[in-house]
């Protein structure tokens, strides 16, 4: 399980395929701390298991599904990620409760930079319609956010300038991709409804 803060910026080192999806390098430090073979660390959004360890990265497994639902197939060295370790039972919850499940991949529609805010305006895809929620929360390739605006077919979150820093969102461009993690609480309130109105 994870909050959704980002601890660190990793870099991809390299990319491999392998039967069954692809091979991950990523080079990193803070993350590493604390970490050992099968940990669980988030990467962009996905929670993915180490499966190799050195000073200063680790290897991950990405099954095709993986690939095929993330953003994490179209990865090129020396992109950018978003690293965070596994919560620590008794630590401080500063976002919200992520498994780092994505469900869907959504387009970048636009970005409005504003005086003290940055607004990222994303499609919103059927699926997700029921799951998100003025002011509710929602995961963004890993990172804690909070929906400020909701139409029908989009949703709209505001950056602030720690935020675009500390993560990748800041250099986000209308068109690109991003992990798209609804909150858990919400998805089990609808999954409950609708399995009382089909009972």
């Amino acid at each position: 399980m994870f909050t959704g803060i980002v601890e660190e910026l990793g870099v991809l080192h390299s990319t491999q395929k392998t039967a069954d999806g692809i091979r991950l390098r990523i080079n990193a430090s803070k993350v590493l701390q604390g970490t050992h073979v099968s940990s669980s660390i988030c990467v962009n959004g996905v929670c993915l298991t180490a499966i190799e360890m050195g000073s200063d990265y680790f290897d991950c497994d990405v099954m095709a599904v993986t690939c095929d639902k993330s953003n994490l197939g179209s990865l090129q060295a020396g992109d950018a990620l978003n690293l965070e370790r596994a919560l620590l039972v008794g630590g401080r919850l500063e976002g919200h409760f992520m498994l780092g499940h994505v469900d869907a991949k959504a387009r970048v529609l636009s970005v409005l930079p504003e005086a003290e805010r940055y607004l990222l305006c994303c499609e919103l895809l059927p699926a997700l319609r029921s799951w998100l929620l003025p002011q509710g929360t929602v995961a963004l390739d890993g990172v804690s956010l909070t929906v400020a605006d909701l139409a029908f077919d989009s949703f709209t979150v505001a950056l602030i300038a720690h935020t675009r820093h500390a993560s990748t969102l800041g250099h986000k461009k209308s068109g690109d991709w991003l992990n798209v993690e609804a909150d858990y609480l919400a998805k089990l309130v609808v999954n409950s409804l609708t399995r009382l109105k089909t009972s």
